[in-house]
């Protein structure tokens, strides 16, 4: 599965909620060896205000990846590993992981 086909299954699976995308700029999907095992919502610091009404209380939403997919990316192959998806641009951005 690829960046793009994973962001539109975390919408479909509701994770991503339809209220939330107009205040939502970025998602970050966190890898291990290619498994996510979490994924952080950042919405826009500007709109906070706005996106309380759609349930929006902070800058950032993080929670855990239960299934645990796979992406198939040359980039993501190995260790930790970071996608960011830019929400308006549809650009996607590969760095090296968290450490703990």
């Amino acid at each position: 599965m690829n960046g793009y086909e994973y962001i539109d299954k975390l919408k479909k699976n509701g994770l991503i909620k339809r209220k939330e995308l107009d205040y939502l700029s970025y998602v970050w999907v966190y890898t291990n060896n290619e498994k996510v095992y979490k994924v952080a919502l950042q919405f826009d610091f500007k709109t906070l205000k706005k996106a309380k009404k759609s349930g929006v209380n902070s800058e950032w939403r993080i929670f855990e990846d239960q299934e645990g997919l796979n992406l198939d990316n040359p980039k993501m192959k190995r260790g930790k590993m970071m996608m960011k998806y830019n929400v308006h641009s549809k650009d996607i951005d590969y760095w090296t992981g968290e450490d703990y």
